[in-house]
């Protein structure tokens, strides 16, 4: 990692940081930040400009930084929220920047992928907390956790290609072959 990447993952993950504040502190009545998922696009940025490793520091450190700036996201879920960003950083980094897989579909297998490592969290979270009643908050979060940030998801699908070609191609991070691929 040389010093030009260091500084690119600093201002990554400094928006990161920022990107959620946006939703929670301009707009808070409508509830955004779950929804949109707004915390994630860090890490699919960093690994689409710098590959899975960028990728899954970027992802792991956006949540920790942010909960002790911000406090959020809220406190126990950031430690399995890093975890899940990790995930989408380091699949989506191997996916689209190392294997070369179509970008869409390397979304769509980070999200998969990196929902169970959520769905995980949850699990451990659950049953160390709460024994008992740890299969009512895992079902309840979990579920929520599926419909709530649906519309993060689809916007994710639609803002994030875009975002990552267009970038490659004026910064060179990656070298896009085929620049009409685009739309």
């Amino acid at each position: 990692m040389n010093t030009k990447n260091i500084v690119y993952s600093g201002l990554i993950i400094a928006f990161g940081v920022c990107l959620p504040l946006f939703f929670h502190i301009f707009i808070p009545s409508l509830g955004l930040g779950p929804k949109l998922l707004p915390i994630h696009y860090s890490a699919y940025f960093a690994a689409g400009f710098f590959g899975p490793i960028i990728g899954a520091i970027v992802g792991f450190f956006t949540p920790i930084i942010s909960f002790f700036i911000t406090g959020m996201p809220l406190q126990l879920t950031f430690i399995y929220i890093a975890f899940e960003t990790m995930t989408y950083g380091i699949t989506f980094g191997l996916f689209y920047y190392k294997k070369n897989f179509n970008i869409y579909l390397s979304l769509v297998l980070a999200m998969i992928l990196g929902k169970l490592v959520n769905f995980a969290g949850l699990f451990l979270l659950g049953n160390l907390l709460f024994n008992k009643m740890a299969p009512a908050f895992q079902v309840t979060n979990i579920i929520g956790s599926l419909t709530v940030g649906l519309l993060g998801n689809v916007l994710q699908l639609l803002i994030i290609p875009v975002v990552v070609k267009r970038v490659n191609i004026v910064f060179n991070f990656k070298k896009i072959e085929d620049k009409d691929e685009l739309f």
